[in-house]
């Protein structure tokens, strides 16, 4: 297909994937819900949907949608502004998110000084930067202090990159799912989601370049849609879209939509830890469950859609 046609093509997918995700709305807020876990999976959804409505706030050359601009503010009122939802973060959840939901929703035009103070005081306390945590788990924390225009005594980006396993140029061969996300995971923190300039070494960009396509080929036969969509995210973000494999793991993805506009997530045997540690295999709830399966591959192809807005421009406006 030809750029105006596949630009047409996301505009629809996107409109189709928005419109799924406002009918779950409810589903994002943590505070409908009495279980931990699914407290806990709602405040994570909450804050990868933030993370997706600053996407689209970020874009210059025109307004946000008004789905994006409705769920912002939802997200805005409904939840973050909520006292018990800032207590959870701020005391029992204080960690990754406690940054990261904050960060994408001041990027979409909210602020809160107090909260910030209180960030602040965390940091000046020393927990939370001194925690031990997992290499892209701190890309992902520093990515939200640099959101934030925070800083803390702890390493650089570039200093926690080193640690990640894509810098480690490893053979894809024995690499698992959750390796998989980590690659992902690493670069879209390294290059704010495809947006900042991209400060990795030649080195490391010649092995990205060579890896990203095969493992991109890979989960297309295996059919994780999750993973194709963060690794179309990840060729955009190093300056490969232009490669086969990226056009062809649009094609296949975009076909993969289902009637109501999501997308579905990984089944059972293509889940790794990050979809484990959320399992909840006896709710005779329906609806939830389709939620709890299709949210975040909807939500990361939304991602890879403005992503790709980046690459064709005004040919992508509606």
């Amino acid at each position: 297909m030809n750029q105006l046609e596949f630009a047409g093509r996301l505009h629809n997918v996107e409109r189709r994937g928005l419109s799924w995700v406002l009918k779950q709305q409810q589903y994002f807020n943590p505070l409908d819900y009495s279980e931990i876990l699914k407290v806990d999976l709602a405040l994570k959804a909450s804050a990868e949907l933030a993370l997706v409505c600053e996407h689209a706030y970020s874009d210059l050359e025109q307004e946000p949608l008004p789905e994006y601009q409705q769920l912002a503010s939802y997200l805005w009122v409904d939840v973050f502004s909520q006292d018990a939802l800032q207590d959870y973060l701020l005391t029992t959840e204080v960690g990754l998110l406690t940054f990261g939901l904050y960060a994408s929703l001041r990027r979409c035009g909210f602020r809160d000084k107090q909260y910030e103070r209180k960030l602040q005081a965390l940091l000046d306390d020393g927990y939370v930067s001194a925690a031990e945590r997992v290499a892209t788990r701190d890309l992902d924390f520093l990515h939200s202090l640099q959101r934030l225009d925070l800083t803390c005594d702890r390493e650089s980006p570039a200093q926690a990159y080193a640690r990640c396993l894509a810098a480690k140029h490893p053979s894809l061969l024995p690499l698992t799912t959750d390796d998989a996300y980590a690659f992902t995971h690493a670069i879209f923190f390294v290059t704010d989601f495809g947006r900042a300039p991209c400060w990795l070494s030649g080195n490391d960009l010649a092995y990205l370049s060579t890896a990203l396509p095969r493992l991109l080929e890979y989960y297309l036969r295996k059919g994780n849609w999750d993973l194709v969509a963060e690794l179309l995210i990840c060729l955009q973000a190093i300056g490969s879209a232009g490669v086969y494999a990226y056009t062809e793991g649009w094609r296949l993805l975009i076909s993969a939509q289902e009637d109501d506009g999501s997308f579905p997530g990984p089944t059972d045997e293509q889940r790794g830890r990050l979809w484990a540690e959320t399992e909840e295999h006896n709710d005779d709830d329906v609806e939830w469950r389709r939620f709890h399966d299709n949210y975040h591959t909807t939500l990361v192809t939304l991602l890879a859609c403005r992503s790709a807005r980046r690459l064709f421009g005004d040919a992508l406006a509606p």
